[in-house]
């Protein structure tokens, strides 16, 4: 008889269950919605490279936008999107992230 454990790893701040069947783990994909990785991304982004903080939205499937460049402000669309992360940049690192 097989033993059954289910447990919850985070991964790339996605919580995502994880269930070993004898010593073989498989990760199931519950297909996370992309709002809950870009709030997560959101607070972890803080004081990177602008560089480093596109490259982990794009791991986690979430779009980059920067609306402010020092005290210069971008043009942007008014839109609301939960999977994108509105970045404030200044001297190329990100000092404020927000979803929308």
């Amino acid at each position: 008889m097989k033993q059954r454990v289910v447990t919850f790893v985070l991964l790339s701040g996605l919580v995502c269950p994880v269930m070993l069947l004898a010593q073989e783990p498989l990760i199931l994909d519950l297909g996370a919605p992309s709002t809950v990785a870009c709030e997560t991304l959101a607070t972890s982004v803080i004081g990177l490279s602008q560089r480093r903080a596109d490259s982990l939205a794009k791991k986690a499937s979430v779009v980059t936008r920067v609306m402010r460049r020092g005290q210069q402000d971008q043009s942007a669309t008014t839109d609301f999107r939960g999977d994108r992360l509105n970045l404030d940049l200044d001297k190329g690192m990100v000092v404020s992230a927000k979803c929308g």
